[in-house]
């Protein structure tokens, strides 16, 4: 689709940020990475319906916490020929290294 049909986020894309859940780490769990990239299903309703990691943090709990926030955007739905339309979207999710919290 042209980028003028695709879909757009209601809000900013970086309100993703606050949506962020941060999960609780063990003292010993190493944070490799701090971005991870959602793959968004935007349904005709502007509606996160599925989502897929792009691109890992390399640990399971950010990678679920970064799906989970990516469900709670809102988009204006894709366009085809005057139709609302299913489409996929990457989301970028940065974490904040300073906002984990420590399990001792």
């Amino acid at each position: 689709l042209p980028e003028e049909n695709r879909p757009t986020p209601v809000e900013s894309i970086d309100a993703v940020a606050d949506y962020i859940k941060y999960p609780k780490l063990k003292k010993n769990e190493k944070i490799v990475k701090l971005d991870v990239i959602v793959a968004a299903l935007i349904d005709k309703k502007g509606k996160v319906k599925e989502t897929e990691i792009m691109h890992s943090a390399r640990n399971e709990k950010m990678d679920k916490a970064a799906k989970n926030a990516v469900k709670k955007l809102r988009f204006n739905p894709a366009r085809y020929k005057e139709e609302q339309v299913e489409y996929w979207v990457k989301v970028p999710v940065k974490f904040d290294e300073d906002k984990f919290r420590i399990d001792d």
